[in-house]
Parts: structure tokens; C-alpha cells; sequence
């Protein structure tokens, strides 16, 4: 699958943004959480990876 890093980076806010907005109350509320600094983490690496890459506007996600 292929994003721009103008979506990834697009994503990534969306994500910070659901972040700063949770309130666990529950299991399921911190398993979302969880899942959410993962995808953050996912998200991230991706960007440097693209900004370090041979094409910086369009990466690959294997």
C-alpha cells in the first residue's frame, strides 16, 4: 500500500489529535489507547523512514 507523506503526516495528526482527546474509563478504553500510541509509533517510523528514502513523497507500507 502506498501513502503520500502528506497523508502519513495527515494521519499522524488525526491520531495525536484522538490521543489527547481519550479518557480510559475502561479495559476496552485502554486497549484502544494502546492500539493508538502503536499506530503513532507506526506512523512515525514511517515518516522518517520516507524522509531518509530515495522518493520522499510516496513510500511503501509492506
Amino acid at each position: 500500500m502506498e501513502f503520500s507523506k502528506k497523508s502519513a503526516e495527515l494521519m499522524l495528526d488525526l491520531v495525536e489529535i484522538k490521543l489527547s482527546m481519550m479518557q480510559v474509563n475502561d479495559r476496552d478504553d485502554a486497549k484502544e489507547l494502546s492500539n493508538l500510541r502503536s499506530c503513532r509509533e507506526e506512523l512515525l517510523k514511517l515518516i522518517h523512514n520516507a524522509k531518509r528514502g530515495s522518493d520522499p513523497e510516496v513510500f511503501q507500507k509492506l
